[in-house]
């Protein structure tokens, strides 16, 4: 097919880039931070599935640079941003208590409602979009498992005793399956066309798998490892393509760059949305492979996309430059 239009990759930046980093110390977050998960693993667990119904578009589009903010009791001169600010508010109402639908319904009536949960020092943007998604999974959790999230989470885990395991994929069974069949609003497929494909990147079902996998990986986690977890793929989201741009290694037409460094948003499934979003996960494979080919030979053990993803995201964040702007609940 025809060559992108709008975004290229520097396969050669990408090589050295990943040569350079490639026998860091790559961590695995065990998300532990006080204040924003609850300490209790599996009510982090259950914390990870209803906050990632809300996990996109934390820019707002009307205010240059800016993220949505909530105040931060230890350190008021830095507020909590973006994604930490959405899990602060969401642990600020239930700290370590397991949420059920009946707990969070009230919060999802209307887009209003939706509003005055996130309200801080900024008002979150597009809570009508987070209504939807957050009507859709109180709605279907009550309908499919009894209003308890943990059913949902039982239902990913295979073995017994000592040996059990999540899995994220498992014949249309797995957590990243069933959150995507299930929650159609919520977590439901995020599937673009490019070229006559179609491009399966579910961001935030895949995030939530990388993220228990984390938790679980805590010495002495009482939740079960992910078994597949090699299996997850990149998370195609706006800070990622944000640092690989500022390296780089993500290269943007004059009409694409003009878009993103002028903070204008980008039409949901237009080609310089996908193409940043298809550029950013091929990036992260190349990356992933040229990184542990350097590992295998220097006799180090591999590293997944767990371990990258949180690299790359938290390398995004630091990155100049803007990140794109889409309204869309994907990412």
């Amino acid at each position: 097919g025809k060559k992108n239009q709008f975004v290229t990759v520097c396969d050669d930046m990408l090589k050295s880039i990943a040569n350079t980093y490639a026998l860091d110390d790559f961590q695995l977050p065990e998300w532990n931070i006080p204040e924003l998960y609850p300490w209790s693993d599996w009510t982090f667990a259950i914390n990870q599935i209803v906050s990632n119904c809300f996990n996109f578009c934390f820019n707002l589009f009307d205010t240059p640079d800016a993220k949505y903010q909530v105040f931060n009791f230890h350190n008021p001169s830095e507020p909590w941003r973006g994604a930490f600010a959405m899990q602060r508010k969401i642990y600020q109402y239930f700290h370590e208590r397991i949420i059920h639908a009946q707990d969070f319904a009230p919060h999802v009536k209307s887009a209003e409602a939706m509003q005055h949960f996130f309200a801080d020092l900024t008002q979150i943007p597009f809570p009508e979009l987070r209504y939807e998604c957050g009507r859709d999974f109180v709605s279907s959790l009550e309908e499919i498992y009894d209003g308890n999230p943990m059913n949902l989470l039982e239902s990913a885990i295979r073995g017994d005793g000592h040996t059990r395991t999540f899995r994220a994929f498992d014949q249309g069974e797995g957590l990243i399956d069933l959150l995507t069949k299930d929650f159609s609003c919520a977590y439901g497929e995020d599937i673009q066309k490019f070229e006559g494909e179609l491009l399966r990147f579910n961001k935030r079902p895949q995030l939530v798998a990388l993220l228990l996998h984390g938790r679980a990986s805590r010495q002495g986690s009482a939740l079960p490892i992910f078994s597949d977890i090699e299996e997850i793929g990149a998370i195609a989201d706006y800070e990622v393509p944000r640092g690989f741009r500022a390296a780089g290694i993500l290269t943007y037409s004059p009409e694409l760059a003009f878009f993103v460094n002028n903070w204008k948003p980008l039409e949901e499934g237009s080609a310089m949305e996908v193409e940043i979003r298809m550029a950013t996960v091929f990036a992260c494979y190349r990356m992933l492979l040229a990184i542990n080919q350097v590992r295998e030979e220097h006799h180090t053990l591999p590293i997944h996309m767990g371990h990258l993803d949180y690299w790359l995201w938290y390398w995004g964040r630091k990155a100049p430059g803007r990140p794109h702007l889409v309204r869309t609940s994907a990412y």
